[in-house]
């Protein structure tokens, strides 16, 4: 299989998935061997030869096409946010998320709190409030320091938006402060940014 074919299988059959449903079909049988057959008809059959030699996708398609309608919509709902969100920041594709979903980026404070992290060489980072400062973000591990902003206003919600989409974990201290990890996918999507 080609590399471009690997890299956009999982779109690909997300997004085929999506149109499979939205058809009105009456599946007399099994609904799997009818999604096969309809890539089929629909000239993706590289597709479905990649679904057929891998146990795993064929057990997951089979789950989510047991799922009721409605909430397979949510669920794609939800991954194309997420994918716009993530989108919002790569060159190229910026211009297409925001003209899609125009209130959905990830903020340049969001993207400097992320690479600040990753280059202190940080296992966690503290959020503690100090007095008439707000809060303060202490590295612990690697080189130290703390994470710079320059939206204390919109901290909060960057913090909370890097969470939500998996590029930072929480956790929390005895005292209850929160602490903030970094992610694998932070690093990776970091890369795409270069």
């Amino acid at each position: 299989m080609e590399p471009i074919t690997l890299t956009a299988s999982f779109a690909t059959v997300v997004s085929l998935l999506g149109t499979y449903k939205a058809e009105s079909r009456v599946i007399e049988g099994d609904e799997f061997k009818d999604f096969m057959q309809w890539l089929i008809e629909t000239n993706h059959i590289e597709i479905k030869n990649l679904l057929e030699v891998n146990t795993k996708a064929t057990i997951g398609i089979k789950a989510l096409l047991n799922q009721d309608r409605e909430l397979l919509f949510q669920k794609l709902g939800a991954i194309d946010e997420l994918l716009s969100l993530i989108a919002s920041r790569v060159d190229g594709f910026s211009e297409v998320s925001n003209a899609i979903h125009p209130n959905s980026e990830i903020s340049e404070q969001a993207v400097s709190i992320l690479r600040q992290f990753v280059e202190s060489e940080g296992s966690k980072f503290l959020k503690s409030e100090a007095m008439n400062r707000g809060p303060v973000f202490l590295i612990i591990g690697g080189k130290g320091g703390q994470i710079d902003y320059t939206e204390p206003q919109f901290i909060d919600d960057d913090l909370n938006t890097l969470v939500g989409i998996g590029l930072l974990a929480q956790d929390y201290n005895s005292k209850g402060q929160p602490l903030y990890g970094i992610t694998r996918a932070a690093v990776k999507f970091l890369a795409t940014l270069q």
